[in-house]
């Protein structure tokens, strides 16, 4: 039960960890655009929550929408959570069974690996949308 107990504490503040990483990445990064520090944080809960999919709202600054950053917040944190949780189970499974090491790391690189290409997948057309969308820009 203690071991059960330390696995779910280090699994949050793993998540949180990696949740403040990227939501402070996100900040600079748009701080240093110069374009407010939630910009990239309301883009991606705007087309999470709102259907937005059209690239040429980058050019234009948005309309705040603080339901839309709450809510993206939200499913960042959950999802963080969730992935640290899932991490630190896989290492504490390692722990207790070293044969099985090599296949924890596996499992965690895929894990990696696999959220790249999901993320590339999902926005692949909005991408699709921006390169028309620049094409037809330059005739």
């Amino acid at each position: 039960m203690l071991a059960h107990n330390r696995t779910l504490r280090d699994g949050l503040a793993v998540g949180f960890i990696a949740y403040a990483a990227v939501a402070l990445f996100y900040s600079a990064f748009d701080f240093l655009a110069a374009r407010g520090t939630l910009y990239t944080v309301e883009l991606l809960g705007e087309a999470l929550f709102r259907g937005v999919r059209d690239p040429s709202t980058l050019m234009f600054a948005l309309d705040w929408d603080p339901t839309a950053i709450l809510l993206y917040n939200a499913f960042h944190l959950v999802m963080s959570l969730g992935i640290g949780l899932v991490v630190t189970s896989l290492i504490d499974h390692a722990e207790e069974h070293p044969s099985h090491a090599l296949l924890v790391v596996v499992m965690i690189i895929a894990g990696g690996v696999l959220t790249v290409f999901g993320v590339a997948y999902l926005t692949e057309s909005a991408s699709q949308s921006a390169r028309s969308h620049r094409e037809m820009m330059k005739d």
